[in-house]
């Protein structure tokens, strides 16, 4: 027996292995950055017995990063869009403060300078056409008693009495699922997250029809409310090896800049403890949650990230990448770093 492998519908194998199995080094630098097709054929006696094909994706050249648009986007107007192909990719020359994206939420954040003990505060201000129109959400206007009532009778069933989230059966639902930590988190976030819900701006079997049961007014309520729960109770760490741990960490305090990945750290704040108001904490969440909700950006199923700034970070990281990282944020807790 001999296992021929090709690139594509090329005639000429790039390998030969001889008997039933082997090694081989396949140089992607050779072969042009897109998607290709590795097909794996065994022959005997001059004919082919068996054939696998394996769809694959070469990218080795500069991480491209675009602001302003993504796949399936529904748009009207002129756009303005900020391409970045630089080797940092979203991470090297883009200049977030020259952005004009189409109609959003206009926000407040920080982003490190030369200086690391310094914080260079910037507005970003999102023009007309926007990802998201632009949301009503005043947390003073909210009632967090009235959200706390809310929560306890449509949320509390899945999410848990205090929000601390729960992998199990769900009392509302009837049905087995792992529902993600809320307590604590930042309103502005959480009211972002059932506006987008209810108007399929994010993709879930259960959440649009709870989200677009309530009103307005319910969504600010209950986020508030739950901004200022603080749920002690965290499940168990992963057990993970310390590979995979360091390599999580790698990904989110260094991120991988060769491919437009930002480390995770600038935007979800040290160990993921969040970074009001838009920056959800990633500590202590379900490392299966965290892992759904990457692939759920990158596929489209959920395309509400301010700025799509979790594109790049989607479509950027590699599958064990992702599983890495969110093993890492699934171990950490409130000071202490693991």
């Amino acid at each position: 027996m001999i296992i021929r492998v090709y690139v594509d519908g090329d005639a000429t194998p790039v390998a030969e292995l001889p008997g039933s199995s082997g090694r081989l080094e396949l140089d992607t630098t050779a072969i042009p950055d897109g998607v290709h097709r590795l097909r794996i054929e065994t022959v005997e006696a001059d004919r082919v017995t068996g054939q696998r094909e394996i769809p694959f994706s070469v990218r080795n050249g500069p991480g491209i990063a675009v602001a302003g648009l993504s796949e399936r986007d529904e748009v009207r107007g002129k756009l303005g869009l900020a391409v970045d192909a630089t080797v940092a990719g979203i991470d090297g020359a883009l200049d977030v403060r020259s952005l004009e994206l189409h109609r959003g939420l206009p926000f407040w954040t920080g982003i490190a300078t030369d200086q690391p003990a310094k914080i260079d505060p910037m507005q970003v201000s999102l023009a007309e056409g926007s990802y998201l129109p632009i949301l009503d959400f005043d947390a003073g206007k909210a009632d967090p008693a009235r959200g706390a009532a809310t929560y306890r009778a449509k949320c509390a069933g899945c999410h848990g009495d205090d929000g601390q989230g729960r992998i199990a059966q769900s009392a509302t639902l009837g049905e087995q699922g792992i529902f993600p930590r809320l307590a604590g988190q930042p309103a502005a976030y959480l009211y972002r997250q059932l506006w987008s819900f209810a108007h399929g701006w994010r993709s879930s079997a259960a959440m649009p029809p709870m989200a677009d049961g309530l009103t307005e007014a319910d969504w600010a309520d209950i986020a508030v409310h739950l901004e200022h729960l603080t749920a002690t109770a965290y499940p168990p760490p992963p057990v993970i090896g310390n590979d995979v741990v360091e390599l999580g960490r790698s990904v989110a305090t260094l991120g991988r800049p060769d491919r437009g990945v930002s480390p995770c750290t600038r935007c979800h704040g040290p160990s993921g403890i969040g970074v009001a108001p838009y920056f959800p904490a990633l500590m202590g969440q379900d490392a299966r949650y965290i892992t759904a909700e990457i692939i759920a950006f990158r596929g489209g199923q959920r395309r509400n990230a301010i700025l799509r700034l979790m594109d790049p970070v989607a479509h950027g990281l590699e599958a064990h990448e992702i599983e890495a990282v969110a093993g890492y944020f699934a171990r950490q807790r409130p000071g202490a770093v693991q």
